[in-house]
């Protein structure tokens, strides 16, 4: 219960951040990412249930690294959708 509650309050940072809402954001802001390419990569949902098609070049924000027993990411997207995906396939932008 711990770590969903973390991972939650996480995603909300990253939320207000992005909204640029930081009235209520605590702690360091989070680093911009991007999907390395160009083209469709196809990213596991974080409910490991179904995939999901991400457009490569989009902006991501790390939620948490080795999320999974395969070290994979568990990222935000800045279309809304939450993704597993293999940090080789991320390129850090910084703050944009």
């Amino acid at each position: 219960m711990g770590a969903h509650k973390k991972l939650s309050e996480v995603l909300k940072n990253i939320v207000r951040q992005i909204s640029g809402k930081l009235e209520d954001f605590e702690g360091a802001l989070y680093s911009e990412y991007m999907i390395i390419g160009s083209g469709i990569i196809y990213c596991l949902s974080a409910d490991n249930k179904s995939f999901v098609k991400v457009e490569r070049g989009v902006s991501v924000y790390v939620v948490a690294d080795n999320y999974d027993t395969q070290g994979r990411s568990l990222v935000y997207t800045i279309h809304g959708d939450i993704v597993v995906i293999e940090p080789e396939e991320m390129s850090e932008i910084g703050f944009d």
